[in-house]
């Protein structure tokens, strides 16, 4: 990989600050490197569909908000699907050193579920044609892991 042309790159780096030909030379190679294992990395994701690379954006914003919001968007789900559980007590009796903890991850653990969906939606588009059930199909997926989330902390907790 020597793609040097003449001593016009060797004056340009040392006007830059860099004495060193041969640091020069090495600094540049590594960054050809990670240039183009970057280029590997954007093509990768530009191959992917929407649907999956809107999942794995979706999942990690979520993620980081489910922190954020310090319990907010766990309350927020609880209160979506609390009509299924109805034998445990309500939201707000829940005392204990537990459950500031249980809601910030809830939150946190259901932006796993915009990955399953995106799979979900990922595989079945040969299947449904419609754009419109396969996006009904992805907010029930993202609602059935907020359930299961919530059903699994409630099990451990009561």
């Amino acid at each position: 990989m020597d793609h040097w042309p003449s001593d016009k790159c060797k004056r340009r780096y040392c006007l830059a600050g860099i004495k060193n030909y041969a640091f020069a030379k090495e600094y540049i190679t590594l960054l050809l490197a990670f240039t183009h294992r970057h280029q590997l990395v954007l093509k990768y994701w530009k191959s992917l569909s929407f649907t999956t690379r809107f999942s794995i954006i979706a999942a990690i914003v979520t993620c980081a908000l489910g922190l954020l919001s310090m319990g907010a968007l766990g309350a927020a789900l609880y209160y979506t699907v609390s009509f299924l559980f109805t034998s445990y007590p309500s939201f707000s009796s829940w005392t204990g050193d537990w459950v500031w903890p249980a809601v910030i991850s809830a939150g946190m653990f259901w932006s796993l579920g915009f990955i399953w969906a995106g799979l979900v939606a990922h595989f079945i588009k040969k299947i449904i044609a419609s754009p419109l059930l396969r996006t009904i199909l992805y907010i029930i997926i993202c609602w059935l892991w907020a359930v299961t989330v919530w059903y699994i902390i409630l099990s451990v907790h009561f």
